[in-house]
């Protein structure tokens, strides 16, 4: 087999996924070409780069894992974070771009309360892979963060990525958040938890594409229809009066306002516009920080 062009490669393995009615054709080629050839494909484009055969071969065998469900991130080792690559690897969830979102919500959150001179605790219900804790951890240096997670490979995951980037403020528990917060929680302090926790139904997840069933499964369900931990997530808030940032799934609003009709929950939506975020302030908070309702403006 001759060497080829990669624009001819490049175009070769987006049809060869088409044709097979893969979902996301076109990214999945991308992240695979930049993986074994280790550069950008705008940049190898640009330098009309020539593939050897080994190379596509390479390429091709990642094609078929896809094919095969094998989740794209387990396959490479690695999933990108608000531009930031982390390990990722099976037994944890892969990071989604709507939980960018709630990192962003949550960093402005905690902006506002540390600008006006308080002392912040920020907690994190669920690990993963730790991108949430670890994102807002380099944001806040001087913050000190703390995170739980009940997977002993989500504690690995988040270790490592947390010495990656050398991030020395992010304490990491292994266990159940709900059972560790009486120990670690500051009653009486500025609190913040923020999760993204399991929200799918068993229904739901019936119906998941293959490869996401690939995934923990007990990082994606809960019971009583998704809803148990969330539940559990603003029972506790109110209980110890601490800010919650929590993702939701697209359909659960009515249901969690149904159930927590007397509470000022606060919802947003994502990029795509369907809701996706569920907030609590307990309202000595909002009384003592002025500005808190307006971060979620945006």
């Amino acid at each position: 087999m001759a060497n080829l062009g990669i624009q001819y490669c490049y175009n070769s393995c987006i049809k060869y996924l088409s044709s097979r009615q893969f979902d996301d054709p076109d990214v999945t080629t991308l992240f695979a070409f930049e993986y074994v050839l280790n550069d950008k494909y705008i940049h190898l484009l640009a330098n009309q780069y020539v593939l050897t055969p080994d190379e596509y071969r390479r390429i091709f065998d990642i094609l078929n894992r896809c094919l095969n469900n094998e989740p794209l991130a387990y396959i490479l080792g690695e999933a990108y974070f608000r531009s930031n690559r982390y390990e990722v690897g099976p037994g944890v969830l892969i990071p989604r771009p709507e939980t960018e979102e709630l990192v962003e919500y949550t960093a402005s959150i905690i902006d506002c309360i540390y600008n006006q001179n308080s002392d912040a605790f920020i907690y994190e219900c669920g690990l993963g892979t730790g991108v949430i804790s670890i994102e807002l951890a380099q944001m806040f240096p001087d913050i000190t963060f703390t995170g739980w997670d009940i997977s002993n490979s989500a504690i690995q995951a988040t270790l490592k990525n947390k010495a990656i980037y050398k991030v020395d403020n992010l304490q990491v528990y292994n266990g159940n958040f709900f059972d560790g917060y009486d120990e670690y929680g500051n009653e009486g302090a500025v609190q913040l938890v923020v999760s993204n926790p399991p929200y799918v139904s068993e229904k739901a997840y019936d119906l998941l594409d293959e490869h996401v069933k690939n995934e923990p499964k007990e990082a994606l369900v809960a019971e009583n229809d998704g809803l148990s931990a969330i539940i559990s997530l603003v029972e506790m808030a109110c209980k110890y009066r601490f800010i919650l940032a929590c993702e939701i799934g697209y359909d659960q609003r009515e249901k969690l306002e149904a159930c927590f009709h007397d509470l000022d929950l606060i919802f947003k939506s994502d990029l795509s516009g369907k809701d996706r975020f569920l907030f609590y302030f307990p309202p000595r908070i909002l009384e003592k920080y002025s500005g808190l309702l307006s971060t979620l403006s945006n």
